[in-house]
Order: structure tokens, then C-alpha cells, then sequence
């Protein structure tokens, strides 16, 4: 067993990084908002992650033959970090807080730590363009594992008489067919949340639970043998969204489990999580480390 690292240029320099190993194929996408575009399982090519967003008109995901403006080429499918919001638009003490985060509309650097046969090893690096926060990020994937490993590092890298501030983080994947499909379940810890209906019946569902002392969520489809389960820290991610839209009239049938570090009730972003008390906060020179993983496969 062995890991390989490909790297292609679309569109004169937008990098596209594919890690390897036996069992899984990632594709990551740095200059669009260090996107994690696709995870595939390489014995049937099943793919776990919807690029497509049927639901906003314009959306295209990228392709290599259709390059994409910089205003077009954000993170708002597959799967994103949602740093330092989670939610709409807002202002604090003079610091905007745009939606999501901007993290998912900032190139990301990267660079190549190792490359063998046994491991792969990357670090990506977002540099927030509105607040003094950076977030850098390890990647290791090894030869062998059904499991990507990734180490976030969270900095206020304000002068020392900058103010402390705020922030949300988490983690949004996008699930449709054939991962999602009737029968398809969205757990937290072994407690199923939500089971997929046919698509044909329309549902709109958002909501959050408290993590507690669970320490994954996972989508699993029966029919197909295939489960994703994305494991994290509960101290630090103490809140799971569930979001479910079905509108069979749109053509729409996504769902997501988010780990987050806020809940996602009104008035949300920001300013709620600030009034409700779970906002994390950061002072000039501070950091927050997390490790989360992401494990992936087929046993039908």
C-alpha cells in the first residue's frame, strides 16, 4: 500500500491537489476557500460529497474546462470550514463578520511537508480578510487508512492593543444522491437524527443538538454499504446543525450534519452567539488548536 500526491493547474494557477492512498481519492481545492471538493472510495468510484447547488441560480462548480471568476470561485458546496461565522452577514464593534465565514472565500496557501509512499503531509493556510484571525491546517493522509487527519490551528495575529474578539467555527458538508437516498440516515454518536425520505416527499428541516460526550456525527446509506463519519472534538464543537433540504420542485435533495461551535437559533451568526454565550473568543496572540478527522468507505 502507498499514497501518492498529484497536483494540477486549471486556468493558468488554480491548483488542484489529489491525495492517494488504496482505498480513497481527495480532492482539494486551497484557492477556493481550501475547499475539500470531493472524497472518493476508489473500489466502486462512489463519491461522498454534492458539488452542485441546485438551489442558487448561477452556482458552478469548477471544472477544468470552464474557468471560473474570482467572484464565482468560493466554497459553498462539498464541504467548508465556516470560520469565523456561522450564519448571516453581521457587524461587530466595527469587525465584519460576513456569512459562513470568509475563510470559504479566501485562497488558502499550501505547502508540501512530506511526500513518500507512507504518508502524505500538507499544511494550508487561510488569512482572514476582514478580521486579524489566520487559520492554518495539517492534512495527513497514510497509506493504508480510511481516515484523512486534520490539525486546525486558529490564531488572532492583531497587534497587542487589538481587541479580543469573537468568532464561530465549523464544518459544512454538502450529502445528496445516491449518498442520501430513502432509507439513508444522519446520526450523531449512534443516535440517528433524521432518516431520508423518498425523494419525491419535500422536507426543509434546521435545527441544532447538543453535542454532549459524542464525538462524531455520520451519514450511513444501507442500500449502498456506505457510511461517512466525520470525528471531532466535543469540548470544543459542542453543537451539531442538522440541515435537511427536499424540494422535489427545485430538483433540490442535500442534507448536512455541521459540528459547530455555536448553536444555529435565532438571531444566530455572530451577534447571537455573543448574546446566547457561546460565542469563542480570541485575544491579540492566542490560538486554538483542534483535530478532527474524516473516515470514509464502502463495505457492500
Amino acid at each position: 500500500m502507498s499514497c501518492r500526491l498529484g497536483i494540477e493547474t486549471w486556468w493558468g494557477n488554480f491548483e488542484v491537489l489529489t491525495l492517494e492512498n488504496d482505498w480513497l481519492e481527495i480532492c482539494l481545492m486551497p484557492g477556493r476557500g481550501g475547499e475539500i471538493h470531493q472524497i472518493t472510495w476508489k473500489a466502486t468510484g462512489l463519491k461522498f460529497f454534492e458539488p452542485e447547488r441546485p438551489d442558487i441560480a448561477g452556482f458552478k462548480p469548477p471544472s477544468p474546462d470552464e474557468p471560473l471568476t474570482t467572484a464565482q470561485n468560493y466554497a459553498f458546496s462539498s464541504f467548508y470550514t465556516m470560520f469565523p461565522n456561522g450564519g448571516p452577514d453581521q457587524t461587530f464593534e466595527g469587525y465584519s463578520y460576513v456569512f459562513h465565514g470568509d475563510s470559504r472565500q479566501t485562497a488558502w496557501e499550501y505547502r508540501v511537508i512530506e511526500q513518500s509512499e507512507a504518508l502524505v503531509l500538507l499544511e494550508l493556510k487561510a488569512t482572514s480578510q476582514k478580521l486579524p484571525f489566520v487559520l492554518t491546517r495539517t492534512v495527513r493522509l497514510e497509506a493504508g487508512a480510511k481516515t484523512i487527519t486534520f490539525t486546525d490551528q486558529l490564531t488572532h495575529v492583531g497587534p497587542a492593543d487589538a481587541p479580543r474578539l469573537p468568532y464561530i467555527y465549523g464544518f459544512h458538508p454538502y450529502f445528496g444522491y445516491p449518498v442520501l437516498d430513502e432509507g439513508a440516515q444522519l446520526k450523531l454518536g449512534e443516535q440517528v437524527l433524521f432518516e431520508m425520505p423518498e425523494r419525491r416527499v419535500g422536507v426543509q428541516i434546521l435545527r441544532d443538538y447538543d453535542t454532549g460526550t459524542n464525538t462524531s456525527v455520520e451519514i450511513t446509506n444501507p442500500r449502498l454499504g456506505a457510511t461517512f463519519r466525520l470525528r471531532f472534538e466535543p469540548d470544543f464543537l459542542k453543537f451539531v446543525w442538522l440541515w435537511v433540504a427536499n424540494r422535489p420542485d427545485h430538483k433540490v435533495y442535500v442534507a448536512s450534519l455541521l459540528p459547530c461551535t455555536a448553536r444555529v437559533a435565532a438571531p444566530g451568526g455572530i451577534l447571537g452567539a455573543v448574546e446566547q454565550g457561546t460565542a469563542e473568543w480570541l485575544a491579540p496572540g492566542e490560538t486554538r488548536k483542534t483535530t478532527w478527522q474524516l473516515e470514509a468507505g464502502v463495505t457492500a
